[in-house]
């Protein structure tokens, strides 16, 4: 008798009824996570740079990009002299950024792979063709500023490599 008794609960019930082991689980959940938002918010305060570090290298791309960004808003809109010489400022002050990235990558060699290295000297070759092509054509000497800068960030890589 005792097993018919014990065939007549079906598994719903024994897990989502009024008693069920699932209730319990969750009212054990419940009990531990309710009380402590306080505790969460104070120990959760990490921010994206914590969990994922931002590399040398990852700085230097980013630095790269934003050149190139403001490289290619010179070239494709109409700038008046104004934005053409803030632009061009922002351009020689990026390099300037990207130089001392670069310099502190290289300082920890052991983190960069020659690799990283090579794909970096294939950028700055470009940047220093798309500038050669943009600021040539208003400012010449703004061009070979841009350009001495671009020669010392390519040897620093290439000093890197050997």
């Amino acid at each position: 008798m005792n097993c018919k008794f014990i065939l007549r609960f079906n598994i719903n019930e024994i897990l989502f009824g009024e008693r069920g082991a699932m209730k319990s689980i969750w009212k054990i959940i419940l009990f531990f996570i309710m009380p402590s938002p306080h505790l969460h918010a104070n120990s959760m305060r990490f921010s994206f740079d914590i969990l994922f570090p931002s590399t040398p290298f990852k700085q230097v791309m980013m630095t790269a990009s934003q050149i190139r960004t403001s490289v290619a808003s010179i070239e494709n809109y109409n700038c008046s002299e104004d934005d053409y010489n803030t632009l061009g400022d922002l351009v020689v002050g990026r390099l300037m950024h990207l130089h001392d990235y670069i310099d502190y990558m290289l300082s920890n060699k052991s983190l960069v792979h020659n690799d990283d290295i090579e794909y970096l000297l294939v950028i700055v070759e470009y940047m220093k063709q798309e500038t050669n092509s943009v600021f040539q054509t208003r400012s010449q000497e703004r061009a070979t500023r841009i350009e001495k800068v671009i020669e010392g960030i390519k040897k620093k890589l290439e000093v890197a490599i050997r």
